[in-house]
């Protein structure tokens, strides 16, 4: 993917900038597509923590609010009690107590019956933040690329560890 469409793709999902001091337009919908998108990111929150090894956090880098949500848990642990840090918390957390509550069973079920397509969907969702993360890594720094491709070589050794660690142990006799 080309320099710009990461960067069209990162400003599509990046939080509405913040309104100047001098400037008095109001913005009437903004706070309700922040809550809707806070609503959404609790939900992909929520199913990511349906399934073991998917991070929670990730499907909110995804989403594009992960740095809001850590603001306003900030925000909160420093007794900072401000309206649009709780409205941001409480629609992810709605969210993902919806998700959680509502589609337990169906992904339980998935997981199941269809293992693999429900691995691919969820590591494609985390696959997902990758365009995110390559817009806010600074450029030219050599220790992004150098950590992440320790994090790709270390995921590519454990994969072939795990892989021949189960056609080990499925052989043994009962």
């Amino acid at each position: 993917m080309g320099e710009g469409r990461v960067r069209a793709w990162a400003m599509i999902w990046s939080p509405m900038p913040e309104t100047p001091a001098s400037d008095t337009t109001p913005r009437p919908q903004a706070p309700i597509l922040d809550l809707v998108r806070g609503v959404l990111a609790g939900v992909l929150m929520g199913l990511a923590n349906l399934v073991p090894g998917i991070s929670g956090g990730t499907m909110l880098v995804v989403s594009g609010v992960y740095t809001r949500f850590i603001d306003a848990i900030s925000d909160l642990t420093r007794l900072r009690f401000r309206l649009p840090s709780i409205a941001l918390l409480g629609a992810i957390v709605g969210g993902a107590l919806c998700a959680i509550v509502l589609l337990a069973g169906p992904i339980a079920s998935l997981m199941v019956s269809h293992r693999w397509a429900m691995y691919a969907l969820f590591i494609g969702l985390t696959w997902g933040s990758v365009p995110v993360l390559l817009a806010l890594a600074p450029r030219g720094d050599r220790r992004v690329w150098i950590g992440a491709a320790a994090g790709v070589v270390c995921m590519v050794l454990l994969a072939i560890l795990q892989e021949r660690g189960a056609s080990a142990g499925g052989g043994g006799s009962g």
